[in-house]
């Protein structure tokens, strides 16, 4: 009989001003003897300083993007809605992307180095609070 491959996963956990680093820890660490328990193997933790759990996307753009890096994801929120823009808006930035075309073909930011990132992949994300669905949805596309 052979054993199923253990899953990778990151831990995330939003710090409220309710909650102290302590109580952060301490969770993280149980949370973390709760995920080994269940056969999981836990790669990276990811945590966000925020003044409410309420917002829309429970992490900001960096720690998206760094919670893109452990589970491959793209890092950013898909748009609901975009609001159509006015005329003169959709016209400088059509110019303003004909220059920023142009300059990218001469300059070259190549330098040869990959950017340092987690060792592991993670399969699953566990995170330490209770989530709304637009937050999990949020979370979700970005992950």
């Amino acid at each position: 009989m052979s054993t199923p491959a253990q899953s990778n996963a990151v831990l995330v956990a939003i710090r409220t001003p309710r909650v102290t680093v302590e109580e952060l820890e301490s969770s993280l660490q149980e949370l973390t003897r709760l995920v080994n328990t269940l056969g999981h193997h836990v790669v990276g933790q990811v945590t966000q300083k925020r003044s409410s759990d309420k917002y829309a996307a429970v992490l900001g753009q960096g720690k998206l993007a760094e919670l893109a890096e452990w589970t491959g994801g793209s890092g950013t929120v898909a748009v609901a809605f975009e609001r159509p823009m006015h005329k003169a808006a959709s016209k400088r930035e059509a110019e303003a992307s004909d220059v920023t075309e142009e300059s990218d073909d001469d300059e070259s930011d190549d330098t040869g180095e990959a950017a340092p990132g987690p060792r592991e992949q993670a399969q699953i994300v566990i995170v330490d609070c209770d989530l709304s669905p637009s937050q999990l949805k949020n979370l979700e596309s970005a992950a």
